[in-house]
């Protein structure tokens, strides 16, 4: 159909311009192959070595920051993992923890979610998660940061982190919901 079409009403030469411009398309996408690997291999290379504890704080701290723009969902969860080692300076944990609130992608609001929840957490970790989830997103982190404050059984770390970040949110809170808290 398409053959017959271009037979009756194609002007002479259409054929070798969609040939050539068909050549050139193949060319410009092989082309640019390689370069999104690169990326990848970029990314590879940026977490390794944020992850190395071998390598200098200041050389880890650039690595993450060089994850800001990270799509890759195990490379988020693996930074995640980063804010829970309390064996790692916390310069670095919240370097981890800053790459996590400025990376565009919906996981990374998930694991912080996950972390905050972890009762098996050190405390300074789920603070810090607390603090990164409401960073990213403090409307969206509310009703997690609630749950912390409210409950008596958390770690005093944690209900003080949740509380101090209900404080800054923009809601405008009850008189009742402070003494609640207060009480209990």
């Amino acid at each position: 159909l398409c053959g017959s079409f271009l037979g009756r009403y194609a002007k002479p030469g259409l054929y070798l311009f969609m040939i050539r411009t068909l050549i050139l398309n193949l060319l410009l996408l092989t082309a640019a192959i390689p370069f999104s690997h690169a990326a990848t291999a970029s990314q590879e290379t940026a977490l390794q070595t944020a992850k190395n504890p071998l390598k200098s704080l200041e050389d880890r701290r650039k690595a993450l920051e060089e994850l800001k723009h990270l799509k890759d969902q195990a490379a988020i969860v693996q930074i995640g993992e980063l804010i829970c080692r309390p064996e790692e300076p916390i310069a670095l944990r919240g370097q981890a923890a800053q790459t996590l609130i400025e990376t565009d992608h919906e996981r990374s609001f998930i694991e912080l979610d996950k972390i905050a929840k972890d009762k098996s957490l050190e405390s300074d970790c789920r603070a810090l998660a607390l603090h990164a989830l409401w960073k990213k997103d403090a409307k969206r982190g509310l009703p997690e940061l609630m749950n912390l404050a409210k409950n008596s059984l958390e770690p005093p770390e944690v209900r003080v982190a949740a509380i101090t970040y209900l404080g800054h949110s923009m809601a405008n809170w009850p008189p009742r919901f402070w003494d609640d808290l207060y009480s209990e």
